[in-house]
């Protein structure tokens, strides 16, 4: 199933996410409190801006910041996934995996601003949808932290 939000201003892009929080979620989608960095692709839109995703899906993600942006703006979005680092004993496929420590995996996306919303003391939550233009690795270390983040791991910020 593809998640994905909707443009207030056009056609629907795919299956609708409601923001409300009294409903119940969906099972596509993962709570998160991510730290982000956003930053937009033209002139003056280049300046970073400190976010959180606070909701994410291997398709798209939520993110709260201070900072409006245009629905429809191509933007770079960093993530700090926190991942436990693997140590693979042996050559075989299936040999044993440990998880070690949790480290961090800096991972900059291509996203499109599909959403925008006001939300209260001075923030905007804006939807983004991922590029597919995005390096294959680094779509998929965003593909296993949202795996990881869905077995319910402990993790800290």
């Amino acid at each position: 199933m593809v998640a994905r939000y909707v443009d207030a201003e056009g056609p629907p892009l795919g299956v609708v996410l409601n923001w409300n929080e009294d409903e119940r979620r969906r099972t596509d989608r993962v709570r998160s409190q991510v730290r982000a960095t956003v930053r937009g692709f033209d002139g003056v839109d280049g300046v970073p801006t400190k976010a959180r995703a606070i909701d994410m899906s291997e398709h798209g993600a939520k993110l709260l910041l201070r900072r409006r942006f245009a629905t429809g703006t191509r933007v770079s979005v960093d993530l700090e996934c926190e991942l436990p680092l693997r140590v693979h004993l042996g050559y075989d496929a299936d040999s044993l995996v440990i998880d070690g420590p949790m480290h961090t995996h800096l991972v900059r996306i291509e996203a499109r601003v599909v959403r925008c919303q006001r939300a209260s003391d001075r923030l905007w939550n804006i939807g983004v949808e991922f590029a597919s233009a995005t390096p294959a690795h680094e779509r998929h270390v965003v593909y296993s932290f949202v795996e990881h983040l869905r077995d319910g791991e402990a993790y800290s910020l």
